[in-house]
């Protein structure tokens, strides 16, 4: 009676206690198949932050480079590569970067670039490694301390002497232009609107013909401001204000000291900007004496 009894109570035991471990196992499995799926899954996208951090801000420091090349030439680098250059167009203070970083979301390790908005970004599209230089409206540095030079010579319309230098409490804009500039037309046109009781604009050539052919002398008369002839001064005043290339536009002080340049041919938006960090370095120094 006690035996049955006992191999009774047995195999009622073991009766349930299978379908328990069945269970257990299965929800242990369970448990096991959410943990690698989800840990799985947050340790991708956690990688994926990791690189997408990581081209991006390989990418805006090229940016950077890419703007400061637009910055003093007035356009983008054709190719990455041109910010390593130790030289360049007019206008060029390079190399911006030592070495084009490498980017560690591609294969070859290389990036896309747009010469024509100067965007920088991943080839293959796996990661937000988009990166755009700062917006041209955003302030720019183009301040510079140099001494101007005595710049005196025949006017080209009239050939009385002229003495290129701004009056007091006003700021001289210098055009520096030789005679087979192609924009110097349109730059003179453009500059000639500048003149005003806070702005002298006055022109100096420094190499290339003077023939009415060239559209220097019909463009000179429209513009309304006197143009300097110093070609017979050209490799000493090219020296003397670091001018490589023409057209370039200069903003002087009435201390004769050059503060500003920006090289190529006229761009209204950046020469406002440049005369405005002229105007406020300006008035600092004027405030602290």
């Amino acid at each position: 009676m006690e035996g049955g009894t006992v191999g009774s109570g047995e195999r009622a035991g073991c009766g349930p206690r299978l379908p328990c471990i069945v269970a257990a196992l299965g929800i242990l499995a369970l448990v096991a198949f959410l943990v690698v799926r989800v840990g799985g899954q947050e340790y991708a996208e956690a990688e994926r932050r990791i690189a997408s951090n990581a081209i991006g801000e390989q990418a805006r420091a090229i940016a950077a480079g890419v703007e400061s090349y637009r910055r003093d030439t007035g356009k983008y680098p054709r190719r990455l590569d041109h910010l390593l250059a130790r030289r360049g167009p007019a206008g060029y203070r390079g190399p911006y970067l030592d070495a084009i970083p490498r980017n560690p979301g591609a294969p070859d390790a290389a990036w896309s670039y747009d010469p024509e908005s100067g965007v920088v970004s991943d080839p293959t599209g796996r990661w937000a490694g988009l990166a755009r230089p700062r917006d041209a409206s955003s302030a720019e540095s183009y301040l510079e301390d140099l001494a101007l030079p005595a710049l005196a010579g025949p006017d080209i319309l009239n050939g009385g002497r002229v003495e290129l230098a701004a009056a007091q409490g006003k700021t001289l804009l210098l055009y520096v232009c030789s005679g087979t500039d192609a924009s110097l037309p349109k730059d003179l046109a453009a500059l000639g609107r500048w003149a005003s009781e806070s702005v002298t604009v006055s022109g100096a050539l420094l190499r290339g013909p003077v023939l009415a052919a060239s559209g220097l002398l019909e463009a000179a008369s429209s513009a309304g401001f006197p143009i300097v002839d110093l070609r017979s001064r050209d490799a000493e005043i090219s020296r003397a204000l670091r001018i490589t290339e023409t057209p370039t536009v200069l903003l002087c002080d009435d201390t004769r000291r050059v503060r500003a340049r920006i090289a190529g041919p006229v761009d209204p938006d950046r020469l406002k900007r440049a005369a405005d960090e002229v105007w406020a370095y300006h008035e600092l120094v004027r405030l602290g004496r």
